[in-house]
């Protein structure tokens, strides 16, 4: 017979598997959670890139300069744009789905010699840019030297009392404030969701204590976060976040904690859900909710079928960088353009 202890752990894993599959059963989408609107062939959402060569991807690229002193250039990073590796290669959790929003093809490493050539320096290095399901800044030095300032600056940028980066944002639900804007410290925090299977997540901590944002699994950020339009009958708004990091996807954990998520995010946007009809923040929990978060009239209006069909629709709109080494001043690159399909799905919004 097998040891008292040994029945015990296997009853155990029993009843974990057993609960997580009721509560996949219990959110399981059915056909009559499904909309009935589809994905247009014609919509904005499959034209987001409209490169079809390498050549037309750096033409792009040296059209949408944002920043040039001939040390440093910083250009616009389309959404699904990575660094280092094509989206063909990586990892599923952040490939870019080619049969919704168009095929990416290329990242900025493929694009840095020929960009290069165009704009009249010898070499091109990525010292900072955004998160490949981002749109947003990459900034580049023309050789090692300023590559490695690039890095050094963006760093201690983090570490001013002012947020050094600017967001905008379109979320489903309208952000929990106590004001119209609010400046606020918290902490964020990597939590181990299942021991076994070493599954992370990250959970905002809100009035974080100075011993708390010591330890290594937390960091701590400083976040301003305004409303600049909302529609209450939509339950949408186009927020701005002022913030001093974004590890740990801070920016969608941040809203997700506000009762809201951002349009076209995959992780976060289950961890807010209702009560009563009443938004709630959900904790970080091991079993995911396989569910439709975005509203049947928000898909109406945007003629999509889910959350899954409207690309991240997160852009960063300004980077500061103090104490600059060319002026010795603080330089603010700006990115003011939003992207087309941003722009249209503001449109139909607001």
């Amino acid at each position: 017979m097998c040891p008292s202890f040994l029945r015990r752990k296997i009853v155990s894993e029993i009843r974990i598997v057993s609960r997580g599959l009721q509560f996949q059963a219990k959110y399981r989408r059915t056909d009559h959670d499904r909309t009935d609107y589809t994905h247009p062939e014609n919509h904005i959402y499959h034209k987001i890139y409209p490169w079809k060569n390498l050549d037309d991807f750096i033409q792009y690229l040296s059209s949408n300069v944002l920043y040039n002193d001939g040390k440093i250039i910083a250009v616009h990073k389309p959404f699904g744009v990575g660094t280092y590796f094509p989206n063909a290669i990586i990892k599923r959790i952040t490939q870019i789905d080619p049969e919704r929003f168009g095929d990416v093809r290329y990242c900025l490493k493929d694009a840095l010699p020929g960009l290069a050539s165009a704009l009249g320096v010898p070499e091109l290095r990525v010292g900072y840019t955004t998160d490949r399901t981002v749109s947003g800044i990459a900034l580049l030095g023309v050789n090692q030297r300023f590559q490695k300032k690039i890095s050094r600056k963006v760093h201690v940028a983090k570490l001013f009392r002012a947020a050094p980066m600017q967001w905008l944002c379109l979320t489903s639900g309208i952000p929990n404030l106590k004001a119209p804007t609010v400046t606020e410290k918290v902490g964020i925090q990597k939590i181990v969701l299942d021991p076994r299977t070493s599954g992370k997540d990250f959970e905002i901590v809100y009035n974080p204590t100075k011993n708390f944002l010591k330890k290594d699994n937390v960091k701590s950020v400083r976040a301003q976060i305004s409303i600049l339009e909302e529609n209450r009958s939509l339950k949408s708004a186009f927020v701005s976040i002022n913030c001093s990091k974004t590890e740990y996807n801070f920016l969608t954990c941040y809203l997700a904690s506000k009762q809201c998520f951002v349009l076209g995010d995959l992780r976060f946007s289950n961890r807010v859900g209702q009560v009563f009809g009443v938004p709630i923040s959900m904790p970080p929990r091991s079993f995911g909710v396989p569910r439709e978060p975005l509203p049947k009239s928000m898909a109406k209006r945007l003629s999509v079928d889910s959350n899954r069909s409207i690309p991240l629709l997160l852009h960063q709109k300004k980077l500061c960088l103090y104490n600059y080494p060319v002026w010795k001043k603080t330089v603010v690159i700006e990115n003011p353009k939003l992207p087309n399909y941003f722009d249209w799905t503001l449109k139909q919004l607001f």
